[in-house]
């Protein structure tokens, strides 16, 4: 029943289950185009837990009505969100904007590669790479909030794709589509009773 968030998402990482929670998701929208879920922007987020990784890829394509606000789209030791119709991520003291403007009412994907200190955004095309002062830490991923868990995302977000390395080749690794592991978080793997 997901209505009361009873389906059940994991990841299959380091030989054991680690349960992806969610948090007063409103509805999960599945299309032709596009699955995902629904974010009603109080209180609901998705939390993957924390697998302690340095490099990484997060991947997914997000719709909000409103672009002028505040909206958290992922956290993990840094923050990732939109305001004024720009992209903006940010880690302790240090934020860089995006120059190129997201559109409201359009489906968008955004894709965040990270490698200790640096981290290199895929923004409809156009690719800028940002080097931050310190590496980061590791915590959980958080979709559509902040680090505080106070601040939340209105909008979509769907087809979202985390892919883990165990080194820094990523070139080889994923031209050749043979990453460490490939999670594609869009389908529960279990119910809950």
């Amino acid at each position: 029943n997901f209505e009361n968030n009873a389906t059940i998402y994991e990841i299959d990482y380091d030989k054991e289950k680690k349960e992806i929670e969610l948090f007063n998701i409103s509805s999960k929208v599945i299309g032709d185009s596009f699955s995902g879920f629904k974010f009603n922007g109080n209180g609901s987020y998705i939390k993957i837990p924390n697998m302690e990784l340095e490099y990484y890829t997060l991947s997914f394509i997000v719709y909000l009505e409103n672009v002028n606000e505040r909206q958290y789209l992922l956290a993990n030791d840094w923050e990732l969100y939109v305001e004024n119709s720009n992209l903006t991520i940010k880690h302790l003291n240090q934020k860089y904007v995006f120059e190129k403007e997201m559109e409201a009412k359009t489906y968008t994907h955004v894709s965040v590669k990270v490698n200790k200190k640096q981290i290199i955004i895929f923004f409809e095309g156009t690719e800028i790479e940002y080097t931050f002062n310190n590496n980061f830490g590791t915590k959980p991923f958080l979709l559509g909030t902040n680090n505080n868990e106070n601040n939340f995302m209105s909008g979509l977000l769907g087809e979202i794709k985390l892919f883990l390395t165990s080194n820094n080749i990523w070139a080889s690794a994923l031209a050749s589509s043979v990453c460490g592991e490939c999670i594609f978080i869009s389908s529960p793997s279990k119910s809950a009773l």
